[in-house]
């Protein structure tokens, strides 16, 4: 029981951190608007105090050349006035342009707060399991807490759309996935970061951990967000524009070895897509793997992504070395089957789905004829 409420606390004080996360970013962004504002206003007084000095020094010297009766000298200055009258009207006008000041307000995610009143039942559940053995026992709440998940990251069907309301976007002009690629555009909410500033990310896993709208950016799939309603979905034309882009598509790659390198991952070859442990640092990786249950679903989303982009062949062997080290090795063993067949269900083709679901089958049953890569070390023989 204690360590039960343990786990409890711990789930809930993440919630909370993952909150009050979020609510620093709009509180940054707010922060950084402000100081823009600020310094657009300070530069405009000073662009105005130093116009006005102007104006007011050649008023004076006008007054003065008219007290005197220095007609000469008055007619000059008029000539020079005359002159220099669209130079001045083209600097005031100038400081109007900049006095346009942008107003900001904090605007709620309204599907974030749909998702926590409408499909968010409960904190979590009370799972059993069977003394002795590796069975656990049913619960309808699992299935409702994987559909949760599915409906976070790949959102949802047209009747959910109609449910909360949404709107389907169907201009085929949209391409902020492809600009965002192309580096020719930031990701969204501002600031945002460029593609390759996202990538130079790599090895740095404290901001790797702690943001969370950089993954739909660097792996978009053909669905909204729930997480980063900023993030445009995946459209048909982008993904066919951004495979025949080998620029593009080197980017991809390495996004996804950034991504592995966090979760303690390597690839081997980019041919067959084999991947192995990151002898540097699986231990600490897989440790944070085990204790933070999103990560497979940002997994899952990037395993839609790498089908969607040209590197279909690089699913089966991510899902089948990660279900290796759940129930093989035991490394990852906060990863259970239903977390598994999740990913299983991101792999594009359906005979490599149906292989996938077979293999997990056998390997919970004899995992000891498995190597930690998911291979079979001798013929497995079906009664």
């Amino acid at each position: 029981m204690s360590t039960s409420l343990k786990d409890l606390d711990e789930f809930c004080s993440d919630l909370i951190e993952r909150i009050n996360d979020l609510k620093e970013n709009v509180y940054i962004d707010c922060v950084q608007r402000h100081k823009q504002t600020r310094e657009r206003l300070v530069k405009i007084k000073e662009t105005c105090d130093k116009e006005m000095l102007t104006v007011n020094k050649r008023k004076q010297l006008i007054e003065t050349q008219v007290q005197l009766k220095h007609n000469r000298s008055l007619y000059i200055e008029a000539v020079r006035l005359k002159r220099d009258k669209k130079e001045i009207s083209a600097r005031i006008q100038q400081i109007r342009e900049a006095n346009h000041m942008i107003q900001y307000s904090f605007c709620p995610n309204d599907k974030l707060a749909q998702l926590l009143i409408n499909i968010a039942k409960e904190i979590g559940w009370v799972q059993d399991k069977v003394d002795g053995s590796d069975e656990f026992a049913e619960d309808s709440s699992v299935d409702e807490a994987c559909d949760f998940v599915a409906y976070i990251e790949f959102y949802p069907s047209e009747a959910a759309m109609e449910r909360y309301d949404l709107t389907i976007k169907d201009d085929y002009l949209w391409e902020d996935n492809l600009k965002f690629y192309r580096n020719e555009s930031a990701s969204k909410p501002f600031p945002g970061s460029y593609v390759e500033d996202m990538l130079a990310w790599r090895g740095d896993y404290k901001k790797l951990e702690t943001g969370y709208f950089y993954i739909q950016w660097l792996f978009p799939i053909p669905a909204s967000s729930g997480l980063n309603n900023c993030a445009q979905e995946l459209y048909a034309h982008e993904a066919d524009e951004m495979q025949r882009d080998p620029i593009v598509v080197g980017k991809v790659l390495r996004s996804y070895e950034m991504m592995l390198d966090f979760y303690g991952m390597e690839l081997v070859d980019v041919t067959s897509g084999k991947v192995r442990r990151c002898t540097k640092n699986w231990e600490n990786r897989y440790a944070y793997l085990n204790r933070t249950f999103p990560n497979y679903i940002r997994i899952r989303r990037i395993l839609i992504c790498l089908g969607q982009l040209g590197y279909e062949r690089f699913q089966v062997p991510l899902v089948r070395f990660i279900m290796a080290e759940a129930k093989v090795t035991e490394e990852l063993h906060a990863v259970d089957s239903k977390i598994i067949r999740i990913l299983i269900e991101a792999i594009k083709d359906e005979d490599d789905r149906l292989s996938m679901s077979t293999l997990l089958l056998d390997m919970e049953a004899f995992p000891e004829l498995f190597d930690q890569y998911g291979l079979l070390k001798m013929k497995l023989i079906h009664n």
